[in-house]
């Protein structure tokens, strides 16, 4: 049931949604009339609220993404469907401790605290004491106290060893022998790249510090617009906004003419091509099996 205090999504289709806390109180102006409080408290999520104008609203519970939308903005977040796969290729678990250099508008920050749980942490810095006080705000809407915001630099985090950490810098090249002491082995790190050049020079640079598994990414979205017998892609999409660099931590240091960089006798197209079916369910080398070609028990 819808309490005094509780977020509301206020629904009328895709592009008209509005999140607000019920209380006595409100009262909540659309075009298409207003809602009061009195009206929204007592209903189950789920339900339909009618304006002033006759008009039916659904009442949601807000996600992270209705929340991120109405996030004050200090800076360009980091959108929904790149943080969704940043949680998922850091293995994000509930009493994680991430290290999180550059808040930006606390978008990120948020998913990621929402991913450790009450018994996890993330420790956020970014140099912009602006960009500190609106992530604080911004998370202070959504309630969220297991978040260390610091003004400062990450790299002069010197505390216990994180389980995962995510930057983004305008550098994180620069950063990623600070980022192997500062994390866990086996740990996996995050980097979100503008450009092509910055991709290379990060994904060079954490080879060279014994980072492995070192993969770079592109993620696209696309909506697919439905209608009986006109089923087509949107004209507009969120296509690119930045690429991702993930890496594993060890305690290996590789060389570089090891993945023929730099040395003039091994050339990267020596490296035999993947085709999607090397990473197919079954695929040779994706699971392990005993000398006897058994699968593991």
């Amino acid at each position: 049931m819808i309490s005094d205090g509780d977020w509301v999504l206020l629904y009328l289709n895709d592009r008209i949604r509005f999140v607000v806390r019920a209380s006595p109180e409100l009262k909540f102006h659309t075009h298409k009339g207003f809602i009061v409080g009195t009206d929204v408290i007592g209903k189950e999520f789920g339900d339909t609220v009618k304006t002033s104008g006759g008009v039916e609203f659904a009442l949601l519970r807000p996600t992270m993404r209705d929340f991120i939308r109405k996030f004050s903005r200090a800076s360009q977040i980091i959108y929904p469907k790149d943080a969704a796969i940043i949680i998922g290729y850091l293995d994000v678990a509930p009493g994680f401790t991430v290290l999180e250099g550059g808040v930006g508008s606390g978008a990120l920050t948020a998913a990621l605290a929402r991913a450790v749980g009450a018994e996890g942490k993330v420790i956020s810095y970014d140099i912009r004491e602006e960009a500190i006080n609106t992530a604080k705000k911004n998370l202070e809407m959504l309630g969220l106290a297991n978040v260390e915001l610091r003004v400062g630099d990450v790299s002069t985090y010197a505390e216990d060893p994180v389980d995962a950490v995510m930057l983004d810098v305008p550098s994180p090249w620069e950063l990623v022998r600070w980022v192997k002491s500062a994390m866990k082995p086996s740990s996996i790190c995050a980097c979100l790249c503008p450009t092509y050049n910055q991709v290379e020079k990060t994904v060079l640079a954490l080879r060279e510090a014994g980072f492995v598994d070192v993969q770079a990414l592109e993620i696209l979205e696309r909506k697919i617009k439905v209608a009986e017998n006109a089923t087509r892609p949107e004209n507009l999409g969120l296509s690119h906004t930045a690429f991702l660099v993930f890496a594993r931590s060890t305690r290996l240091a590789f060389r570089f003419e090891e993945f023929g960089h730099r040395d003039g006798e091994h050339k990267a197209s020596d490296e035999p091509e993947e085709s999607p079916a090397d990473h197919e369910e079954g695929g040779e080398g994706l699971i392990a099996t005993d000398p006897n070609g058994e699968l593991p028990a």
